[in-house]
């Protein structure tokens, strides 16, 4: 990356004694630059970052690049900036070098814009900030010419000059002026370019993004204080990133690092400490398991062998940091990392609940619990489940996501519920937890009372023989087995136990959960990716793989001549595009295969909550984001089917009165009710994760009107797919 400001245009370089001016770029990547007229189409987009969370990104589309897709704020229009990726850089053929080395010109560096996305986790002692670490950040690098405005740049020819200070183009690319080709025969050296205003692009920068490994660290200091001067946050930066490549044994050189501002925990600003990869190559990621030891070793970096006032190559200036060394500061680093500071990391004594192996788990509870039933000698898992019956939810716990991934690695799981909670389930929480149960390698313990470890919850424990490893948090809420089973609230603890939980559970079977309300005729469908293709046409699969499993459904679509006369469909969980335009599909497809002449124009009842119950949708500006005014969703939801001409009515009432269950109702004129009860809802159906061309169209504007959303949900044209895990629907007429 270094070549976007060596080579950029306007800037000059030496070479064999002689200095050579860089007088534009190559527009072609894949025909031999040595061929005149070899130009293809520029792929120009917007880099954008945000003020209010830190985050930043590149996009084809300046709609897109006006609203954070991390937090969903407005992106100022300052803050997005239209860049080209050069193929490479050319000096003009026909323009001698000079051999004064005394007036060489040189580009100005630009700070990197840097983004880690993913879940924060806690420093080993909380109170001393928090860490994140993701294989999917965005560093962006880029040159904004001599003045910071851009170039005036020649899609015609490559010929680029820098904008000027008050942002007005260079003389030879103005509007009126005349240029030369960068590239051309001697007879030809007029560019085409000089008499049309739109093959000249002024303001436009040069960049590159890159996707890698970043590790962010936010830190506060011995008074709780966030640290928010940069050059205190830079010094520790480069000792972090030297600490990090000492302990991993690669050289500094594998690593970049620098810092930005962001927003804290607290909305307060502080500065953003950023190490990444230079060639995604796993380093920075695999930094989680190491955050004490790099703090320890860098603190040794900034104590100087030579004792130097600020920063030396003894320490921790190098050649990446040679526009930095007025910055770098090892004292004032040393007044955080301090060695009360470095004594402050080891874990308070009020989370000690397994003793001195207690150690805060910073891999979030289900990455944790795979991680240690995957030494080979993990005997087996048993995840504890309790807590209030009104908030549980089976089929989108976390919990059960955990026991189907260990039970594919043949790994035994037993899932110990408390017997009060088991007693309280209800029916569609009984149908999940039964089909878990039919799982050979997954048992279902009930017990009357719940592991602790020093008064708080134990969630879940690993055994290995005669000792194991367990978690254990005094959120109770965390014991819920719903979306947020493992999420605590407080600092999630690891540590040791001598000799197990030794809690006792009875086994139950799988006979013993499922409801007894079966009938004959009643059918349970497992799915997974048997539906998966365009959304349009998403419910003509899925109803023709219930009718060809169910009969009765078969006969009453096909073969009956009741009318429809009503629809009913309850899902707590309907807060996204994605999910309403694959309602509308299921219902509207199951008008087509009854006919006109049997739609009794039935009045639609959807309903559904007004809070997810997982918190909030991390995504936005996607179809697969939640609604930010959840109003537009009710009016949208009801005027896409008013849209097919469906009479609709979208209810929202406490999330507590709408049932577990996602279940659809058609009532037949005949008295009969077919009833599909969807184990995930059509929330379980995703867009596939696809990169580069493959990338459908996902794109959301939430901020357009009603009607226009109301059609993009109608006319939706995305692919969809089962989820990680198989999903059940269960049918029934009565």
């Amino acid at each position: 990356m270094t070549a976007l400001r060596e080579y950029a245009p306007g800037a000059e370089l030496v070479m064999d004694g002689l200095v050579y001016r860089s007088a534009g770029i190559t527009l072609n990547w894949h025909i031999p630059a040595d061929q005149e007229g070899a130009r293809e189409t520029q792929a120009i987009k917007f880099a954008w970052r945000c003020r209010s969370c830190g985050a930043s990104g590149t996009t084809m589309s300046l709609k897109l690049a006006s609203n954070c897709d991390a937090c969903g704020a407005g992106v100022q229009a300052n803050d997005i900036q239209q860049f080209l990726e050069p193929a490479g850089f050319s000096v003009d053929f026909y323009e001698e070098p000079h051999n004064d080395v005394t007036r060489q010109q040189f580009v100005p560096v630009e700070r990197l814009w840097i983004s880690a996305r993913g879940e924060w986790s806690p420093m080993p002692n909380p109170a001393l900030g928090r860490f994140r670490v993701t294989t999917d950040g965005r560093v962006y690098h880029h040159s904004a010419g001599l003045h910071g405005k851009g170039y005036a740049l020649c899609l015609s020819c490559g010929r680029a000059e820098p904008m000027l200070a008050d942002g007005k183009p260079p003389k030879p690319l103005a509007p009126g002026s005349e240029h030369k080709k960068l590239r051309s025969r001697a007879t030809d050296r007029v560019c085409a370019g000089s008499t049309n205003q739109y093959q000249i692009k002024t303001g436009i920068a040069l960049g590159h993004q890159v996707r890698t490994d970043v590790l962010e660290i936010q830190l506060r200091d011995l008074n709780g204080q966030w640290v928010s001067h940069r050059g205190i946050a830079l010094t520790i930066a480069v000792a972090l990133r030297d600490a990090l490549a000492a302990l991993l044994g690669v050289q500094t050189g594998e690593l970049g690092c620098d810092v930005q501002e962001t927003r804290a925990a607290d909305n307060q600003r502080c500065q953003s400490v950023f190490v990444f990869d230079r060639y995604a190559a796993g380093y920075s990621s695999s930094a989680e398991r190491l955050i004490n030891d790099m703090f320890r070793e860098a603190a040794k970096r900034l104590d100087c062998p030579k004792a130097c006032d600020s920063s030396c190559p003894h320490c921790i200036l190098d050649f990446d940091q040679r526009f930095e060394a007025g910055v770098l500061d090892r004292f004032a680093a040393l007044t955080v990392v301090s060695a009360d500071w470095l004594d402050m990391l080891k874990i308070p004594e009020s989370l000690r609940y397994f003793g001195d192996s207690s150690k805060v788990e910073i891999s979030g509870m289900v990455a944790a619990v795979l991680r240690e039933s995957s030494h080979p000698d993990a005997l087996q898992t048993r995840l504890f489940a309790g807590g209030s019956s009104d908030s549980v939810d089976l089929a989108a716990s976390s919990l059960r996501l955990v026991a189907y991934r260990l039970a594919a690695l043949a790994r035994p799981i037993e899932i110990v519920i408390e017997k009060a909670l088991f007693e309280r389930l209800s029916e569609a929480n009984r149908f999940a937890l039964s089909s878990l149960a039919d799982h050979p390698g997954i048992s279902i313990g009930l017990t009357t009372a719940l592991p602790r470890a020093a008064g708080a919850c134990i969630l879940a424990e690993v055994s290995h023989g005669a000792s194991g490893v367990a978690w254990a948090s005094t959120d109770g809420e965390s014991m819920v087995p719903n979306e947020e089973w493992g999420v605590s609230r407080s600092p999630l603890v690891i540590g040791t136990l001598a000799s197990g939980t030794d809690t006792v559970s009875t086994r139950v079977e799988s006979a013993e959960i499922r409801p007894q309300v079966f009938a004959a005729g009643d059918r349970e469908i497992v799915l997974h990716h048997q539906v998966d293709g365009p959304l349009q046409g998403f419910g003509t699969r899925l109803w023709q793989i219930i009718s060809d499993e169910h009969h009765e459904t078969l006969q009453q679509l096909q073969n009956s001549s009741a009318d429809v006369v009503a629809i009913t469909y309850s899902d707590r969980y309907l807060f996204t595009p994605l999910s309403i335009a694959l309602l509308v599909d299921l219902v509207s497809r199951l008008k087509a295969i009854v006919g006109q002449a049997r739609w009794d124009d039935p009045e639609l009842t959807i309903t559904t909550t007004a809070v997810r119950s997982g918190g909030e949708s991390r995504v936005f500006n996607r179809v697969f984001a939640d609604w930010p005014d959840l109003s537009v969703r009710n009016a949208v939801a009801r005027g896409a089917f008013e849209y097919l001409g469906m009479r609709t009515t979208v209810l929202v009432p406490n999330k507590f009165s709408v049932q577990h269950g996602r279940v659809l109702e058609a009532r037949f004129s005949d008295g009969k009710t077919l009833t599909v009860r969807l184990d995930q809802g059509v929330s379980y159906w995703r867009v596939p994760a696809l990169s580069g061309a493959r990338q459908p169209p996902v794109a959301f504007d939430f901020t357009k009107s009603a009607n226009a959303q109301i059609r993009e949900v109608v006319e939706m044209r995305v692919a969809v797919e089962g989820g990680a895990l198989p999903t059940e629907l269960f049918v029934k007429l009565r």
